[in-house]
């Protein structure tokens, strides 16, 4: 291989590497240890059933969900599958300053602590709902969520300053799916088998009848 063709393949691979890296986006959050999502164990009522976090947003990220595919919850859940679930969250909805969600209501928004109740499905259900305080989040778990859907909730788990002082909550997201498992696949009856192969087979005589005739 000549100096040139390997300035040329050297400049190739440059390029190749520069696409992959804009086609995977930057983790924009950072597992942190303190404090642990389980520190508000006791706190929350009912008790959830797991719990991820705290997770420290990074490269000035503001937002941690609102639905769409990209956003960083609807990836831990989905994709990352962080509750070993094998994703199927969908999100039911969102609640800070500027917006509320009609699935669910909020109170103590700013506080560490309050209540979210969950209104716009039925229950019992699985439950995660995304608790986003300072630069932080964390995920909770309910599985399932029985009625009524009424969460007591706290920020401790979530964030605190450099003091050890705990947080307000600055909006809280909530995903879901059904209670239970996806139902199999129904078997054909043995009945609807035979009805099923006599059809096949009345069809395949009635094809072979007509090739016969047209070689007449």
């Amino acid at each position: 291989m000549n100096f040139k063709t390997l300035k040329i393949f050297s400049s190739i691979l440059g390029l190749a590497v520069t696409l992959m890296a804009l086609a995977v986006p930057a983790r924009a959050y950072t597992l942190t240890e303190d404090p642990n999502c389980a520190v508000a164990v006791g706190v929350f009522n009912p008790s959830y059933t797991d719990c991820k976090g705290a997770y420290l947003l990074e490269g000035g990220e503001n937002d941690v969900t609102d639905g769409a595919a990209d956003n960083i919850v609807n990836q831990l859940l989905n994709v990352d599958d962080v509750f070993g679930t094998s994703g199927g969250w969908t999100f039911l909805g969102k609640t800070d300053d500027s917006s509320t969600s009609p699935e669910f209501t909020l109170t103590g928004l700013n506080a560490t602590t309050g209540t979210l109740e969950i209104t716009g499905i039925s229950l019992p259900a699985k439950i995660v709902v995304s608790f986003k305080a300072a630069d932080s989040f964390s995920l909770y778990l309910w599985n399932p969520l029985n009625d009524p859907g009424l969460i007591e909730w706290a920020t401790s788990g979530t964030a605190t300053n450099r003091n050890g002082g705990v947080q307000g909550l600055s909006h809280a997201s909530v995903y879901w799916m059904e209670n239970g498992t996806v139902p199999p696949q129904q078997t054909p009856e043995p009945g609807t088998i035979v009805l099923m192969g006599s059809g096949l087979a009345g069809l395949g005589f009635w094809r072979w009848k007509k090739a016969t005739k047209s070689q007449a």
